[in-house]
């Protein structure tokens, strides 16, 4: 009896030892790091010096057929911090001019009829240097050919419309856009090239019937797109 009272009370010993161990811990060392950050880049466009851009590019009234108009400039930089992919998208709808009720003229032309009638003469650009460095034709003809379905070597808005969005280097390697860079097209419009019976010595011929253009236009939006390269 007093062997199992013996034993009883060394097991009783050892389990109060070892509920003793469990109040006591090891050494420890925490180190922590602050400051940490996770955030997304930007992909930015200024166009003009505006962001957003609302101001209009342009207002061509009282255009004559077979007439460069006043050239305009787009000046675009990138101000976010990622380069990417640069198109363009240029978009219209029919503004014709408001006459008289009883000035009556033999047609009225669609907003894509119109388009088609003005094409772009130039489009010479910059990269963040003094002077023109380049065009369009010259160097990337193979932009130009892609967009010229009538093969009559020029580009109208109804043709650029139809191949948007316009990559704004479509040569390989296909140069990213970078961040801080920019990018300034000087573009001229021209009215009236194919309509070859309107002009004789650069002068409108009287008595031409085709009297199609007179009163129309079209109201152009313009845009502008940035995609991060993957």
């Amino acid at each position: 009896m007093n062997k199992k009272i013996l034993v009883s009370i060394f097991v009783i010993g050892i389990l109060a030892l070892a509920m003793g161990w469990g109040t006591y811990s090891y050494f420890s060392d925490t180190e922590t790091s602050t400051g940490n950050v996770f955030q997304a880049g930007t992909i930015d466009l200024a166009v003009n010096d505006e962001n957003p851009w609302t101001s209009k590019m342009f207002t061509f009234t009282d255009v004559k057929p077979c007439e460069d108009l006043t050239p305009f400039i787009i000046n675009i930089t990138n101000v976010g911090n990622n380069p990417g992919n640069l198109s363009f998208t240029i978009s219209y709808v029919e503004k014709d001019k408001e006459v008289p009720a009883d000035f009556e003229f033999p047609f009225n032309m669609t907003a894509d009829g119109f388009a088609s009638l003005v094409y772009i003469k130039a489009a010479e650009y910059r990269y963040g240097e003094p002077g023109y460095v380049g065009s369009w034709h010259d160097d990337l003809p193979g932009m130009v050919s892609k967009m010229d379905d009538n093969g009559d070597g020029k580009v109208s808005i109804y043709e650029y419309k139809k191949h948007c969005p316009v990559p704004f280097d479509d040569t390989p390697p296909y140069d990213p856009f970078k961040a801080g860079a920019w990018i300034a097209y000087k573009i001229t419009l021209h009215l009236g090239d194919s309509l070859d019976p309107w002009a004789v010595g650069g002068k409108i011929v009287i008595g031409i019937e085709d009297n199609r253009p007179q009163a129309d236009g079209i109201e152009i939006t313009f845009s502008a797109t940035l995609v991060q390269l993957p």
